[in-house]
């Protein structure tokens, strides 16, 4: 049986437990800015491509901005601390939703359909 040492301590050395999407939460809860900063370059991507699946791509950074001041105000109110990018869902697609809402009722109000 071959020696699976070197593997484990190499997984171990690329995978920390304090890089865990929960430590972070935990982190940034307290005050820590370079937390919450991780926080936001990690799943920038997943908000990211929510929002380009459902709106036009200029509007895609505006929506991230929006999540992103949600997150701050919701932080401490995150039940399951590992379940981040879940959460990051749920007011992403909710301000997809309205953007959409709001862009329908202007085009069906002005004429344009």
């Amino acid at each position: 049986m071959p020696n699976l040492t070197g593997i484990s301590e190499l997984y171990m050395s690329l995978h920390k437990p304090e890089d865990d999407d929960q430590e972070i939460v935990r982190q940034a809860c307290s005050g820590d800015t370079n937390a919450f900063e991780k926080l936001l370059t990690r799943h920038k991507r997943h908000v990211g491509a929510i929002a380009a699946a459902h709106v036009p791509a200029s509007q895609v950074e505006d929506i991230a901005q929006e999540v992103c001041i949600k997150l701050y105000l919701g932080l401490s109110k995150i039940r399951e601390k590992g379940s981040i990018k879940g959460w990051l869902a749920a007011p992403t697609i909710l301000i997809v939703l309205f953007l959409v809402f709001i862009l329908f009722s202007f085009v069906r109000n002005n004429g344009y359909t």
